[in-house]
């Protein structure tokens, strides 16, 4: 995890049909990651799914990272 990365733990992850992800941006606070994330739901149209993510430093949480996206894609 690089520096600019734990300084900006919040991100907003895309999740396309094809079950791929993409980080679109980082926030260091919650509050603006929502804000932003609910701009993105206005604003794009609906082919991927936006949802906010916090971003630990710890491996633990690095190899669960597909786990928590599969289980956001499920509900």
């Amino acid at each position: 995890m690089t520096y600019i990365e734990k300084l900006n733990p919040w991100c907003i992850v895309c999740h396309f049909p094809s079950m791929q992800h993409q980080i679109v941006a980082r926030f260091r606070r919650r509050s603006d990651a929502e804000a932003h994330s609910q701009a993105l739901h206005r604003l794009i149209p609906t082919k991927c799914n936006f949802h906010n993510h916090f971003q630990s430093s710890s491996r633990a949480t690095r190899a669960n990272y597909p786990m928590i996206l599969s289980f956001w894609k499920s509900t």
